[in-house]
């Protein structure tokens, strides 16, 4: 679907998630059927689509599946943002039992790939412990180094500096490592 001039796309995992959705009127969805998200898959959804929106079940499981998926979404140069659904609930269980309405909400208030990133990563370690904070930038700085836009780079940066507490500084030095 269009939404102003952003041609946009679900991605869900499953028959049934992208089936009950396409039956309530998002039929700008589509699966990958169990497979995991492929950088071919990406440049294909790219021709029909300028934004996906990852939509993957409200588990830790469904949480690492879309965590890896926005990572080839960076690598191949296409706009991402992710749905967290509630703990419990795939898109099927979602649109059936909160509605259509409930389930547009979460389309927008679908979060960049970075803050969704982010929040994951900071709901498993702690910030505040040297290495729970080695793990949370050693993640972030692989993803970053698939950022091809300066310009997103130097915000992602700034915003993960701020967030931890570190100097903008040293997390470009190891990047550059």
């Amino acid at each position: 679907t269009v939404q102003g001039d952003i041609r946009r796309i679900l991605v869900v995992e499953g028959y049934m998630d992208c089936i009950q959705l396409q039956v309530s009127g998002f039929l700008n969805t589509v699966a990958t059927l169990g497979t995991s998200l492929t950088e071919e898959h990406v440049r294909v959804l790219r021709r029909y689509a300028d934004e996906a929106i990852v939509v993957y079940d409200g588990d830790r499981a469904g949480e690492q599946a879309a965590v890896r998926g926005l990572d080839i979404f960076l690598e191949e140069g296409m706009s991402a943002k992710a749905i967290s659904l509630p703990s419990g609930f795939d898109p099927d269980d979602f649109v059936r039992l909160k509605g259509k309405e409930a389930f547009q909400e979460q389309i927008t208030q679908a979060q960049d790939i970075f803050d969704f990133k982010l929040k994951v990563l900071l709901s498993r370690f702690n910030k505040l412990d040297s290495s729970g904070l080695l793990k949370i930038t050693g993640e972030f700085l692989d993803t970053l180094t698939k950022v091809k836009n300066q310009i997103l780079l130097d915000r992602y940066l700034r915003k993960l500096a701020g967030t931890l507490g570190v100097e903008e500084r040293s997390l470009r030095l190891e990047l550059e490592k």
